[in-house]
């Protein structure tokens, strides 16, 4: 059920509704109201050596390019690591991987990121 707050501002009364959302419902929800969002995709398969500076640099080197080309807000980051034992990890911001360090003594055999903008495209 939503929260309904009065206040007054300039001696009349005012109504606003708050709905507690997590900021991820928060951004899909503003994003639907934007309009249809573009997806783009593509998997890498093989075998390959990605280290965690490997996907900082590509973090900051594709924000870098989106910013320099349009006006654009991050919504949202995610690094998915997937492990040898068929776990895996969610980490939701650059941030967050850049500290993060397992503590399990696994192998990890894949990783997805996923990078959500909001975009206002230059005319």
């Amino acid at each position: 059920m939503p929260d309904i707050d009065l206040f007054k501002k300039d001696g009349q009364e005012n109504f606003a509704v708050t709905l507690p959302c997590n900021p991820n419902d928060f951004g899909a929800f503003i994003s639907g109201l934007l309009g249809k969002p573009q997806t783009i995709e593509k998997a890498f398969r093989g075998t390959f050596e990605v280290s965690k500076d490997d996907i900082i640099n590509t973090f900051y080197l594709i924000e870098q390019r989106i910013q320099q080309q349009n006006d654009a807000q991050l919504v949202q980051f995610t690094v998915k690591i997937l492990y040898n034992d068929d776990t895996s990890v969610l980490l939701n911001s650059i941030a967050d991987f850049e500290h993060y360090t397992e503590v399990r003594p696994l192998e990890s055999i894949g990783v997805a990121l996923s990078w959500t903008y909001l975009i206002k495209f230059k005319k």
